[in-house]
């Protein structure tokens, strides 16, 4: 079965047409492969980070362990103690330590990645009650040991250090060149007065101008030693919006002599909530509840599912565009050629009909016999009219060979100059009878087709001679860059410039008083389009320039 030809008739179409017809199929397409890639993506994540929570609540159990030791050998070091610091069971220090460490052993953990939350440490005393001892301060720690090499933490909230040693608050000191030198000491707090640091690239002795009340300076000269510079500590926890849950499970075993690993998970807005507690000695006076939700699956997978269908959207769109554009691209040259050849057809039928009506006319009237006295007027109108005919037919094949892409372009040298000079040998009578002045400047050789070249240019001489004014100049002007060709004529309309390149323009020639083919310069503009160069016409002075940039 024979194809059907496709015709581009009617009103051209625009390019979001082709854009809408692309695009709004390819969305539905990917939408639905983004959701199930999305589907897939959220399950493996969930996956992840049910195994991510089951690694961190495992590396809180073995830290709580580890470090409840460490509380406890701290404490059994701290007997017999004569300073406020040194009573036997100094809770808070020891607890702090403890807090931070923890907190330190999670945070430090790589699997903990998905996990935010608030670490209680609860303490039963002899009589069953439970006592919260968790501190969300920051600290400073300071260590000293004194003769038997017991070794005591003294701390000092981080707001009033950053006072008295200023180098802390704007970050020029190298606290891990510290050294404290003397300090004051109340309970278990301690302030710094004289200290060593390493500013501004140099060691530097530093001492504190005023010490608060209810400090006293602790003894160095035989009783206690300062071995390690000061210690900063984070907070000990990160708190999260919520949750009674805690408060509850502490309620729930306020009474009970023994705990066992207890968990209360629930879903709120932002995530899935999690409480659990479990002891951390083995005689069950110390607990440790772990307050914490992550919301990382959801508000991940939320941005992973609007970062996915954005980068859908996006690039449907993209690849739309590009198709789109490609199928525009398309349709307009075969559009536009279509319209060239319905164009041209019709051009070329309005100029030869009226040389045919004239002919067929004078042809009547010499068969009438009538006016016999006529006759020789009636054969010299019709040569006339065939001469034009000639000159069209010329004209339209000269354009079908400048316009055929199959035919190689054979450069060479070309010499612009000589087809100028003879160009002016052959309007030489023209140029006498209009009395004409030639003005020629320069000289031009590039590569070029010279049969082109040389139609190219004597159609551009052809067009100024027959438009420039009696009496007027013509001037061409040459160089291996351009070029330009200008004549004495009358101006040519701005909407006609727009056009003059077109096939079958002919400019206002009744103003000019000549009669075209209307193709000269579309000749012109097909032949420097296939070498690669650049034409231009405009308005110069009291005249019309035309100018080839090689």
């Amino acid at each position: 079965m024979k194809k059907k030809e496709k015709k581009y008739y009617g009103k051209k179409k625009k390019f979001y047409s082709f854009f809408l017809k692309i695009f709004i199929p390819f969305i539905i397409v990917t939408s639905i492969l983004g959701g199930i890639i999305t589907a897939f993506l959220n399950l493996t994540f969930q996956n992840n980070i049910s195994s991510n929570v089951q690694a961190a609540e495992k590396t809180i159990r073995q830290a709580g362990v580890k470090y409840w030791d460490i509380y406890q050998t701290e404490l059994e070091e701290q007997k017999d103690a004569e300073y406020e610091f040194q009573t036997p069971y100094n809770h808070y220090i020891g607890n702090m330590i403890y807090l931070n460490n923890l907190a330190m052993a999670v945070l430090n953990d790589s699997e903990v990645v998905s996990m935010q939350g608030f670490i209680h440490l609860y303490q039963k005393d002899d009589a069953g009650n439970l006592t919260e001892i968790t501190d969300q301060k920051d600290k400073v720690f300071l260590q000293i040991n004194d003769t038997s090499e017991n070794k005591y933490m003294l701390y000092c909230d981080n707001d009033i250090f950053g006072t008295a040693v200023p180098e802390m608050k704007d970050m020029s000191a190298d606290f891990s060149f510290d050294k404290m030198n003397e300090v004051y000491v109340s309970g278990m707090q301690f302030y710094p007065a004289s200290y060593t640091c390493f500013a501004d690239g140099e060691e530097q002795e530093r001492t504190v101008s005023e010490i608060p009340d209810g400090y006293v300076k602790l003894d160095q000269s035989s009783e206690f030693t300062i071995p390690h510079g000061v210690v900063g500590c984070i907070p000990t926890s990160l708190k999260v919006d919520r949750y009674t849950g805690t408060d509850d499970i502490v309620n729930d075993y306020q009474n009970n002599s023994n705990w066992e690993y207890v968990e209360d998970i629930e879903k709120c807005a932002y995530g899935t909530h999690t409480v659990y507690a479990f002891p951390i000695n083995n005689d069950n006076t110390a607990f440790a509840v772990i307050d914490y939700h992550y919301n990382i699956a959801k508000s991940l997978m939320g941005h992973m599912i609007i970062y996915t269908w954005l980068g859908v959207v996006l690039g449907s769109a993209l690849i739309s565009l590009v198709i789109a554009y490609i199928m525009y691209r398309s349709y307009k040259s075969a559009y536009d050629m279509e319209q060239y050849r319905r164009t041209t057809s019709n051009a070329m039928a309005h100029d030869l009909k009226s040389p045919l009506a004239v002919i067929s006319l004078y042809a009547e009237n010499l068969k009438s016999g009538k006016n016999p006295e006529k006759n020789q007027y009636y054969m010299e109108g019709i040569l006339n009219e065939v001469k034009a005919m000639n000159e069209q037919v010329a004209s339209i094949l000269d354009m079908a060979k400048a316009e055929d892409v199959n035919t190689e372009l054979h450069k060479t040298k070309v010499d612009i100059g000589s087809i100028i000079n003879t160009a002016a040998e052959v309007y030489a009578e023209t140029i006498k009878t209009k009395n004409i002045r030639l003005d020629i400047q320069g000289s031009c050789q590039i590569d070029a087709d010279e049969t082109l070249m040389y139609q190219a240019v004597m159609n551009m001489m052809d067009n100024a001679v027959k438009y420039v004014t009696k009496d007027g100049k013509i001037t061409v002007q040459m160089s291996n860059e351009s070029l330009s060709i200008q004549n004495t004529s009358k101006p040519i309309p701005e909407d006609v410039l727009k056009s003059i390149w077109n096939p079958f323009v002919k400019g206002d020639n009744s103003r000019h008083g000549h009669k075209g083919t209307g193709l000269g310069l579309s000749i012109v503009k097909t032949i420097m389009d296939r070498h690669g160069f650049t034409c231009e016409m405009k308005n110069a002075g009291d005249g019309v320039k035309v100018k080839i940039r090689f």
